[in-house]
């Protein structure tokens, strides 16, 4: 099974290190990972971070521009953009480092493991996502893994699992775990069953760093919506449950999520872009939102999601990325930090 994996960056180079740490060692038999990075043009030593990741494997240069001008037209018809703007973002399946219309590609393949990454202005977050997907020619499963986050050991293995065993799943959610910035837990996020009229009456309750879709998914709604710079995840999830995609959730920890008073989702630009989110919703929800959220809150408690077991192990990145660092907590509460 093939995973692309997107990751948004702006000059977060301490997170940075730790989610590319988190996905490099998931490597398990019966599965590829690629993960790409779009950078929007940091200045923290992100790029010779990801420079310092990949490696020249000496592919020759005429089978490097067929697989270029090739890649070229796919991207185009993925992003329906220009051929020239085309050639601005794509970062793919090449070997050697590059330099295409000022932005720098570089790609490092070991295994069943490899890292590729585009340092480029953006229009957002969910601009730069649209980008990164765009790499990905051939992946069965997507997901996208901001700076703050981490997976979690062992997480794309039961991800395929999943999918192996349930192939009529469209969108998997896991549960996730929010930590401060020394890694000790602040809250267990389990997933909870995904329905339309819970999420258009309050926000997306689900963690999207620990979702996972199939490639479908992405081509049939065309990606994210850019016009967003911080709810497109809600608007995304809302258009993909409209147009029918089943969606499943897995009794598991997938990742770790870094949590601090500036992160975005709490932002000016959230509260103001939920109006417009709100006009593509239906009417009822948000009329009966009271009573709807309390439903959600109830089957919350009978799902499981408010109960956890301690003590509670698990093992995160942190200064230093060559291995994990084992935490244990004692105790620990379902409700949202802050």
């Amino acid at each position: 099974m093939k995973f692309l994996i997107a990751t948004p960056s702006y000059n977060q180079l301490a997170y940075l290190r730790r989610a590319v740490a988190s996905v490099r060692d998931q490597v398990c038999e019966g599965i590829e990972i690629h993960h790409h990075v779009q950078d929007a043009g940091s200045t923290d030593g992100t790029v010779e971070f990801l420079q310092a990741q990949t490696c020249n494997v000496g592919a020759k240069e005429d089978s490097l521009k067929r697989d270029y001008v090739a890649s070229l037209k796919d991207v185009e018809n993925r992003s329906k953009r220009s051929l020239k703007e085309a050639a601005s973002h794509l970062v793919g399946r090449h070997s050697e480092s590059m330099e295409l219309s000022g932005v720098d590609c570089d790609l490092q393949k070991s295994g069943e493991y490899q890292i590729s990454f585009a340092s480029e202005r953006d229009d957002g977050m969910y601009d730069a996502l649209n980008k990164g997907f765009a790499v990905g020619n051939g992946s069965d499963v997507c997901a996208y893994l901001n700076c703050d986050e981490q997976y979690l050991e062992g997480t794309l293995g039961k991800v395929a699992e999943y999918f192996r065993e349930n192939p009529e799943t469209d969108i998997l959610f896991g549960g996730f775990l929010a930590i401060d910035e020394k890694g000790e837990l602040l809250a267990f996020r389990k997933a909870c069953p995904l329905r339309r009229c819970f999420i258009e009456a309050d926000y997306l309750y689900n963690f999207t760093g620990a979702m996972f879709m199939g490639r479908r998914v992405l081509d049939e709604l065309q990606g994210f919506d850019p016009r967003y710079r911080v709810v497109g995840d809600t608007d995304f999830v809302l258009r993909a449950l409209k147009a029918g995609f089943k969606c499943a959730t897995i009794d598991a920890y997938l990742a770790a999520f870094t949590y601090r008073k500036d992160n975005l989702s709490h932002g000016r630009d959230a509260r103001e872009e939920k109006p417009v989110l709100n006009k593509d919703k239906r009417t009822w929800p948000l009329k009966l939102a009271g009573l709807v959220n309390f439903v959600r809150r109830v089957e919350k408690v009978l799902c499981g999601a408010a109960r956890e077991k301690f003590p509670l192990e698990y093992d995160l990145y942190m200064h230093d990325i060559s291995q994990r660092t084992h935490f244990v907590a004692e105790s620990g509460t379902p409700k949202w930090p802050g």
